[in-house]
C-alpha cells in the first residue's frame, strides 16, 4: 500500500469554527510589525506571539510579552487589551462576550518609551472571576506606536502602528477538547505535483485545540481492492 501523508497542525479557538482565527491574527500582528518599520522606518517587534495560560478563578497569573523596538530613533508605545474579534458571521454579541477575556487582564504599564535597540518585558496579570466558568477565554495584547503623527494624511484615514500578542487563558475545570471535520474540498484527479485540500474545521468543545489532522491518498487500484 502507497499513500502520501499530509499533517496538518492549526489552533482553533472556541468562539467559532473559522479555522485559523487564531493563527490569522497571530500573522497580522506580525505583518502589523513588520509594515511599521517598512512606512515610517519604525521597527517593533514582540515576543512570543501567542501566550497559552492557565488560570484558575479569583487568583492571579501572570505571562509576560517582551517589545523591542528595531529601529534607530527612541518611541513611545502604549499597552492596552482588546477583543479577539471571531470570523464567524453565525455569532452573536453574547457569544463574544462569553469568550472574551479582556476585562480579566491587566498589563504591568500602558506606556512606556523604548530606546533604540531597547528591549523591554510587559507582565500580563489575569485574574479570571470567582464565576469564571471552565473553557478558553481570548484576547490580544496590543502595543501601539505613540511618538508619530495618527492624523489623517489627506486621505481622510488615520493609521495606527500596532502589534498584538494572542492571548490564549484556560479556566481548569471540565474541559471538552473535541473538534468536528465538517468539509474536505481537496483535487479529484492529480498527475504529480502538489495537491490543494481545504478543510472546514468546528470546535465544538470548550476550550481551544490544537488538532493534527492525517490526510491519506491512495491511487485508484488501491481503492478498488
Amino acid at each position: 500500500m502507497h499513500y502520501t501523508g499530509v499533517r496538518l497542525s492549526v489552533i482553533i479557538s472556541r468562539m467559532g469554527y473559522s479555522m485559523l482565527i487564531v493563527a490569522c491574527v497571530c500573522v497580522v500582528a506580525l505583518f502589523l510589525s513588520r509594515s511599521v518599520g517598512a512606512q515610517q522606518e519604525i521597527g517593533l517587534q514582540i515576543a512570543p506571539a501567542i501566550l497559552d495560560v492557565s488560570a484558575r478563578p479569583g487568583q492571579q497569573t501572570e505571562t509576560s510579552v517582551t517589545v523591542t523596538n528595531t529601529s534607530a530613533q527612541p518611541i513611545a508605545v502604549s499597552v492596552m487589551m482588546r477583543p479577539v474579534a471571531p470570523t464567524d458571521e453565525a455569532l452573536d454579541v453574547a457569544s463574544t462576550q462569553r469568550y472574551d477575556v479582556s476585562t480579566w487582564v491587566e498589563p504591568s504599564l500602558s506606556e512606556l518609551v523604548l530606546g533604540p535597540g531597547e528591549a523591554q518585558a510587559v507582565s500580563i496579570r489575569v485574574t479570571p472571576p470567582a464565576d469564571a466558568v471552565p473553557g478558553g477565554q481570548y484576547g490580544n495584547v496590543v502595543f501601539r506606536v505613540l511618538n508619530q503623527s495618527d492624523e489623517p494624511d489627506g486621505s481622510g484615514v488615520a493609521v495606527y502602528r500596532e502589534a498584538a500578542a494572542v492571548l490564549l487563558v484556560t479556566v481548569p475545570g471540565q474541559l471538552e477538547e473535541q473538534v468536528d471535520i465538517e468539509t474536505v474540498n481537496t483535487q479529484a484527479w492529480v498527475f504529480g505535483g502538489a495537491v490543494d485540500q481545504e478543510y472546514l474545521v468546528r470546535n465544538t468543545g470548550n476550550v481551544h485545540v490544537a488538532p493534527i489532522i492525517t490526510t491519506r491518498f491512495f491511487d485508484r487500484d488501491e481503492c478498488r481492492s
